[in-house]
């Protein structure tokens, strides 16, 4: 499980993957929305490269 938000972090006691990821809505335009999904895309890339080598 990789967890996006600080508070879900938090409340899972912090024994799982973290992210921490702005939240696109503060600013609340497209292009932060877009931002985010390739910081996250890209993070998922990675992972599932290092899951598959494992």
């Amino acid at each position: 499980m990789v967890t996006l938000c600080d508070r879900a972090h938090e409340d899972l006691g912090g024994s799982v993957l973290h992210w921490s990821i702005p939240n696109p809505r503060l600013r609340g335009t497209p292009d932060a929305y877009e931002a985010a999904f390739e910081d996250i895309a890209g993070r998922v890339q990675v992972l599932a490269v290092r899951l598959t080598a494992a």
